[in-house]
């Protein structure tokens, strides 16, 4: 697995159980307009997986995106 896309990777591990709920994401900003914070939620089964925070909407995906890999790889075993 090339981990230098994890956001890429989460999604194509998501497709290899054959999952028939959906997943997404939810994100929210918080601070000033000049210096953001984003939180990223990532939703699957109606459950939170995992959430990241960073400067950018694409940062904070990204961090939740490895927790959300590391959450779902030890609940699958894949």
């Amino acid at each position: 697995m090339d981990t230098r896309d994890p956001i890429r990777d989460l999604n194509n591990f998501i497709q290899s159980l054959q999952a028939t709920q959906a997943f997404k994401w939810e994100i929210f900003q918080e601070g000033p307009v000049h210096a953001p914070t984003f939180t990223a939620y990532a939703i699957w089964e109606n459950v939170e997986v995992a959430r990241g925070k960073g400067g950018s909407k694409n940062a904070a995906k990204m961090q939740a995106s490895k927790i959300a890999l590391d959450v779902l790889h030890t609940r699958y075993g894949q």
